[in-house]
């Protein structure tokens, strides 16, 4: 076999493997739904008015194609491919299999490219079906039902804007999230980044657009946006161009707006590369484990070194009566005893390692504080994004936390322990919930901070009130 027969020998497994995952099949199926209110008109180009007997632009234009797609890829993307690229070495860490894998010729560089483009191809044919059933729907039935949002078919109307906006985005979102989970190996880090890049990309990329601000800025904002709407927004439909214009015109994007793209595709492939090195040099170092080993070995006291030295020396002479005394001790002399933690003294032992773990994780400092000027509107306009937040974090942290042990092959000493299982799950919650309630008591100062700035300095008649 050689290096490519390899390859496509990884690629060839992972992506059958993505078909054998049910949430790969919940993305299928809402992407067909997804496709299937696209097509009835769920979405449209505001240009012209339907009330006063004017005509709309045709759903299967270019612009509007542009417009669905480039927003379905952010929502699918950031969060199944993001988190489905992410994960895959970290699983193949947690079942052990990467051993077996490396025992044959196959190199580091060939399994991570394989792994990567097997997960690619499983999404990219999740995103064929899209198509397939957006363009069933609107083509068909919408011109059995004489549908006068339906134009002419046209297969480059539904091409060209999977190519200019959603493979950019694949690459990045993959590419990226399949280097911070071979370099992490953590998976909170995996579910982070979608939720941090979604919230970037759609409260401050897209909708971000003061008064104040200049245009050169507009401009570079329209460039890094991921999904590319801002730029299609601000360039072809916040100016309505009219009716024919969208519906005969086709989409013709400035040079910077397609460098934008063939650079964002850069970088996703450019972070594959990185995490292909990254995982590289761990299997020449050893991993984790003989770094493990190496710095028991380097941390042995000088007592220990000479208890070995007896055994390398054994055919020198006799060993002093010392020595002989030493080598006939039992752990039994050792006089050490184990008492078992109660229940409540298990489980606070357990949520005090949660909570110190959780205090270095990134998601604890991703929290909305969205700062308006009373106690209860601020109250009010933080209610939603806050329990969504952290909804996600809880879910995140504690399946993370419950698989913890396993991830770090210590789940067979961690289970041997005689603590009772209950004690183990109660701290573990105990520990995942101050997180959120230190989120929330972050959230408050920071609320509390801004009243009283706005109070003493801005002259505002609103103080601070806890009850809201």
């Amino acid at each position: 076999m050689n290096a490519f027969v390899r390859w496509w020998e990884v690629t060839r497994r992972e992506f059958g493997a993505w078909f054998r995952r049910p949430a790969n099949w919940a993305l299928i199926a809402v992407l067909a739904f997804v496709a299937l209110g696209m097509a009835s008109g769920g979405v449209r180009i505001p240009s012209g008015g339907s009330g006063t007997g004017g005509e709309w632009p045709f759903i299967t234009s270019v612009y509007t194609q542009s417009m669905i797609q480039g927003t379905v890829m952010l929502a699918t993307a950031a969060w199944f491919l993001s988190i489905s690229c992410g994960m895959v070495v970290i699983r193949d860490l947690e079942l052990q299999v990467t051993e077996l894998f490396h025992s044959t010729r196959l190199t580091p560089r060939e399994y991570a490219w394989g792994k990567f483009c097997g997960v690619v191809g499983g999404f990219a044919v999740a995103w064929f079906v899209f198509l397939i059933v957006l363009v069933l729907f609107a083509q068909v039935v919408g011109d059995l039902t004489g549908s006068r949002l339906i134009g002419p078919f046209s297969p480059w109307n539904y091409l060209f804007p999977t190519l200019l906006f959603g493979v950019p985005q694949i690459l990045l979102f993959g590419g990226v999230a399949f280097f911070l989970g071979t370099w992490t190996r953590r998976p909170i880090i995996v579910f982070v980044f979608p939720m941090a890049a979604t919230l970037v990309t759609l409260t401050f990329l897209t909708e971000w657009s003061p008064s104040w601000l200049a245009p050169e800025v507009t401009r570079r904002l329209m460039l890094i946006d991921p999904s590319g709407y801002r730029w299609l927004n601000e360039t072809f439909l916040a100016v309505d161009r009219g009716v024919d214009f969208y519906n005969t015109q086709p989409l013709r994007p400035d040079v910077g707006f397609v460098i934008s793209r063939a650079v964002l595709a850069l970088l996703g492939l450019g972070a594959v590369a990185g995490a292909v090195r990254s995982y590289a040099r761990r299997m020449l170092a050893g991993g984790r484990e003989s770094r493990l080993l190496r710095g028991l070995r380097s941390r042995e006291t000088p007592a220990a070194a000479t208890e070995s030295a007896p055994v390398v020396a054994a055919d020198a002479g006799p060993a002093p009566s010392s020595t002989r005394a030493a080598t006939r001790t039992t752990l039994a002399d050792l006089g050490m005893t184990t008492r078992p933690l109660g229940f409540r003294r298990a489980a606070g032992v357990v949520a005090r390692g949660e909570i110190r773990d959780l205090v270095a994780r990134p998601g604890m400092y991703l929290f909305d504080s969205r700062l308006l000027t009373t106690p209860g509107g601020m109250a009010g306009g933080q209610l939603n994004a806050l329990t969504l937040f952290l909804c996600f974090l809880l879910l995140f942290y504690t399946v993370e936390s419950l698989h913890g042990e396993r991830s770090s092959r210590l789940h067979e000493i961690f289970g041997a322990i005689p603590v009772d299982t209950g004690a183990v799950l109660l701290g573990k919650t105990l520990g995942n919930s101050v997180m959120a309630g230190f989120i929330l008591l972050v959230t408050l100062v920071a609320d509390a901070a801004f009243l009283l700035y706005e109070r003493f300095i801005g002259g505002s008649p609103v103080g601070f009130d806890l009850f809201p």
